[in-house]
């Protein structure tokens, strides 16, 4: 099932998240980013709005677009965000995307857990 995905500013991108290619994408771009995140935790907590760090917002954008880039195709974060570093519109996205995944994950978990318990009815008659 095909799913659109906004951008704050309104640009979209469309995902099967139901897609075995999507979802082999998908885990590779958790992997490196989560990973990267990890890393950026410790700087990201400490900032204040008297102590921010830009360096690691800066990362945090490049992280995502890489994020961007591995789900949806090379040059995905550019034609959705040019040379934008919003760190809310990046990081809305990165969520976005987790979340469509997520629930089409619970969808798909349900359709199977039945069809397998139809399979199962139908060997025990």
């Amino acid at each position: 099932m095909i799913k659109t995905i906004e951008t704050l500013s309104g640009k979209a991108v469309e995902l099967n998240p139901a897609d075995v290619g999507a979802m082999e994408r998908l885990e590779e771009a958790v992997k490196v980013s989560s990973k990267s995140f990890r890393k950026l935790s410790k700087t990201i907590a400490k900032m204040t709005n008297d102590n921010v760090d830009i360096d690691t917002l800066k990362t945090m954008c490049s992280v995502v677009k890489t994020f961007v880039d591995t789900v949806f195709g090379e040059g995905a974060a550019d034609r959705l965000f040019g040379g934008n570093n919003d760190v809310e519109e990046l990081v809305a996205l990165y969520s976005d995307v987790l979340k469509v995944f997520d629930e089409e994950g619970d969808r798909l978990t349900g359709v199977l857990a039945k069809l397998w318990a139809e399979g199962d009815d139908a060997t025990a008659r």
